[in-house]
């Protein structure tokens, strides 16, 4: 009877016979126009992993638990999904299928649980994020009367492919006005990315003023690079006068700042302004909303100029820590044997 098969050994074997078939392919049979975009991307793929490893800079002892915990549950979950991917993937006869057929269905049935994987996480994220914010989300004809710290989200004027006028900036702009005429702003904060001569807060707050608006506050934050710099760095430039914080974006957009919001200690309302989710825009909300939650729980990502929260750390010593640790260790054991199972058929 032959032997159960071994996953890494194929990806090891496959790796020696791919590399050098692929290198005559990029050399023979792409010009040098693609040539050079295949080298560019290659060149950004090792950028980003270089970037991921230093996004774990602020990590503490709370973050590693998590990080462990998360990885024991996916494996645990994968095995899971192994259940229904058996269905589409039916074992192969190991006694008449030769070596690369076999690894071939098992990376089929791999790569389909991967991808079946990511989608409940995603999945999971955009249902924490919209649980969340939906409550706090209003119009602006509904806010009540008072006036309030207006947070005006910025974005680029023009579309960056086209040119052309970007209508989530113009809706925008029209909501705050609203909320203006409404006699509803005691102080906007307009925050986007100042990056050289590229201004979202000055080109909002000069469109602003050209549409009617004067006698109000007005700061501009050019450090709001994400919505998360946005967020955290408005807690400090907003004050505190006892009322929520008014969030204005578009609604897809809201559902993520207000979990920020509620994260950071932030009482705040959204008002959704005009604006429907395009397909690139709807690509990048899926993930943007799982890296959310990576940043908060697992990364605790930090913004510039906001003060960095306090590292927590793990005392074996406190029964309830010493619980927690001998239950990660447990899902460790757990989900090593699960993998085994999974990687070998």
């Amino acid at each position: 009877m032959r032997p159960r098969f071994n996953g890494p050994k194929f990806i090891l074997l496959l790796s020696v016979w791919v590399l050098p078939f692929g290198s005559v392919f990029v050399l023979f049979y792409l010009n040098d126009h693609q040539q050079e975009a295949l080298f560019v991307n290659i060149h950004k793929a090792a950028f980003l992993l270089l970037k991921v490893g230093s996004m774990a800079r602020f990590m503490d002892d709370w973050n590693n638990i998590t990080l462990v915990t998360l990885l024991c549950v996916f494996t645990i979950v994968l095995c899971v999904n192994e259940i229904f991917i058996r269905r589409l993937f039916p074992d192969s006869d190991q006694t008449s299928s030769s070596y690369f057929v076999t690894g071939l269905i098992w990376f089929a049935k791999l790569s389909a649980n991967i991808f079946l994987l990511g989608f409940e996480i995603t999945l999971v994220c955009y249902l924490i994020n919209l649980s969340v914010s939906a409550p706090n989300l209003t119009s602006a004809e509904e806010v009540p009367n008072g006036k309030y710290t207006i947070l005006l989200l910025g974005t680029s004027k023009k579309l960056k492919n086209t040119g052309n006028p970007n209508l989530y900036y113009e809706y925008r702009l029209q909501t705050t006005i609203q909320l203006y005429y409404a006699g509803k702003i005691k102080r906007l904060v307009i925050s986007g990315d100042h990056t050289g001569e590229y201004n979202e807060p000055v080109d909002m707050m000069n469109d602003l003023k050209r549409l009617g608006m004067k006698g109000v506050e007005v700061v501009l934050d050019g450090r709001g690079f994400r919505t998360f710099d946005s967020i955290l760095r408005t807690k400090q430039m907003a004050g505190d006068d006892g009322k929520p914080i008014i969030i204005i974006s578009q609604l897809f957009h809201l559902e993520r700042a207000l979990f920020l919001a509620r994260r950071a200690n932030i009482e705040a309302l959204g008002v959704a302004a005009n604006g429907n989710m395009t397909k690139e825009m709807f690509k990048r909300e899926w993930f943007a909303k799982t890296k959310v939650l990576m940043d908060i729980y697992i990364l605790n990502t930090q913004s510039p100029g906001v003060a960095a929260s306090p590292r927590r750390q793990i005392n074996p010593l406190r029964p309830g820590h010493c619980a927690i640790l001998l239950t990660v260790l447990a899902l460790i054991a757990v989900s090593g044997r699960l993998m085994r199972e999974l990687l070998t058929f």
